[in-house]
């Protein structure tokens, strides 16, 4: 994972402004540090450390942030794990985006980047649309454990400040919102690019207004710092000196995506007024104890009712089984990514099997935690031949 500054033990100011001025969003006193650390025993698991996840909305830019993030404890390793490239839903829109930059941007037979690249997949997504070698920058990478394809490189540092001599793509996928200083990347990116440069910048990172119009409580988690609206990161971006091409919402709302070129610095440009988005952002602070407390009777329904398994061990399981008092009462929780069967979610202790393992459950109820998935999760149950309720968010 990609860091752009020393940790911070606090964010007293706006992490991307430096404005004092914020409004509180919502607070809970203790949240597991990591949603996609997965434990090997239960004990464990039950032990994983918890962080105050306190959100407050700037009144300057509009970016949301953990003011109480104690960021030192976010010392990411290889056994971060949260790919999504398991699911066939995820697969296809990843390689449409891929493909998309390849032919929109002429990437054929060029060299891109990635900056936190993860395994790869990514990568090897460019490489198999026409790049020519895929290059990636990671901290966290293990070198000795990584299983890449042909033309894929990844190099286990910090992102460079010179871009690779012609490369036509730098990318950076849900990294932003997981640094305490999100501009400092911004202006890290444009160093790299020579003003004459026609590489592109591709930014993708998890849509706040999704967030906050669909009261998607679960996708709050620690390790995001910051949650970003999509004129808040256009304006970002022209702020360093990255001029914006287009930008948009993707995968049901729920990615934030921008695609930039090299440009003018404007330190001067004053952010979009965010009065409307604070508001709003105030008022999903405000339902969110109500939502907590009606899917916690819900899950009490459904047990009464028989076994309940919950769909999804990623960021969104785990807020949601740390978060809903009766989560307790939950049977099994499934994951699709086989590197999660039989081990452990951080703050519940659940363990994760796989969907093949639920033919051997009577289960009466499945919780689905991203909507988008729905109709995907219910065909595999039924090629298992089992007929549950299929419940989403």
């Amino acid at each position: 994972m990609q860091s752009s500054s020393p940790p911070a033990t606090s964010l007293e100011a706006c992490p991307l402004c430096n404005s004092g001025g914020a409004v509180e969003v919502l607070d809970f006193a203790r949240v597991p540090v990591f949603a996609n650390v997965l434990f090997d025993t239960q004990s464990d698991a039950l032990a994983a450390p918890h962080g105050r996840m306190d959100l407050v909305v700037c009144t300057c830019c509009g970016i949301i942030y953990n003011r109480s993030v104690d960021s030192t404890l976010l010392a990411y390793s290889p056994a971060y794990e949260n790919s999504l490239h398991h699911s066939a839903v995820f697969e296809e829109f990843a390689t449409g985006v891929a493909e998309r930059l390849v032919s929109t941007y002429g990437l054929a037979s060029r060299d891109v980047v990635e900056i936190g690249p993860g395994n790869g997949d990514f990568l090897t997504m460019m490489v198999n649309a026409g790049v020519a070698r895929g290059i990636g920058y990671d901290p966290s990478h293990n070198p000795d454990t990584a299983v890449l394809t042909d033309g894929v490189m990844i190099h286990a540092e910090l992102y460079p400040d010179t871009l690779p001599v012609g490369a036509g793509a730098v990318t950076s996928r849900h990294v932003l919102e997981h640094l305490d200083s999100p501009a400092v990347l911004l202006e890290v990116i444009r160093s790299s690019l020579t003003d004459d440069d026609d590489a592109v910048v591709y930014l993708e990172v998890p849509d706040a207004t999704y967030m906050i119009e669909s009261v998607a409580l679960w996708d709050v988690i620690y390790e995001h710092l910051t949650y970003t609206r999509e004129a808040t990161l256009n304006w970002a971006c022209e702020r360093a000196g990255l001029t914006v091409v287009a930008s948009g919402r993707a995968f049901g709302g729920q990615y934030l995506w921008n695609e930039s070129k090299a440009g003018t610095p404007k330190h001067d440009l004053e952010p979009p007024d965010p009065s409307p988005f604070v508001a709003a952002s105030v008022e999903f602070g405000a339902v969110v104890e109500k939502m907590i407390s009606d899917w916690s009777s819900k899950l009490e329904e459904l047990s009464d009712d028989g076994a309940v398994a919950v769909w999804g061990a990623g960021s969104k399981g785990t807020s949601f089984l740390s978060m809903v008092p009766a989560a307790a009462t939950v049977d099994s929780v499934v994951d699709v990514n086989p590197g999660k069967k039989g081990r452990f979610v951080p703050g519940s202790g659940h363990e994760i099997c796989a969907p093949g393992d639920l033919a051997d459950r009577d289960i009466a109820h499945v919780v689905v935690m991203n909507p988008i998935y729905r109709d995907e999760i219910a065909a595999e149950l039924a090629g298992l031949g089992m007929t549950p309720g299929v419940h989403s968010m």
